[in-house]
């Protein structure tokens, strides 16, 4: 049996959203649903099922929102392309080059331009 490769594993991305403005439009359609059937559960119990529903919005739990949100931004970023992400190139005329920490932000230090 053969394994799939990680960039064709679909539960790397199986929260994930195809934009981000559609995953937080979805988790906010979600709390707005848990928080309505909530507040309404002490006058009807059929306004519970409305927390299935922000179960569907969410695909999930807001646990896996979150998940699908890190998934999604990570889809999203410009320097990740099939599941590696680089640091950006400095440009030339910026006269920057970041110097990239394992454990730490980026640190950009000037490079003389004296030649």
């Amino acid at each position: 049996m053969a394994v799939p490769a990680p960039s064709d594993d679909p539960v790397r991305e199986l929260f994930a959203s195809s934009s981000v403005a559609e995953h937080v439009a979805r988790g906010v359609v979600g709390l707005l649903l848990a928080v309505a059937s909530i507040a309404l559960a002490s006058t009807t119990p059929w306004a519970l099922l409305g927390l299935v529903l922000a179960g569907v919005a969410w695909r999930g739990c807001p646990t896996c929102w979150t998940l699908g949100l890190v998934q999604t931004l990570g889809r999203a970023s410009p320097g990740c392309v099939d599941g590696s992400c680089r640091a950006p190139a400095a440009s030339a005329s910026a006269g920057a080059v970041p110097a990239v920490l394992l454990d730490g932000p980026p640190v950009v230090s000037k490079v003389s331009s004296s030649a």
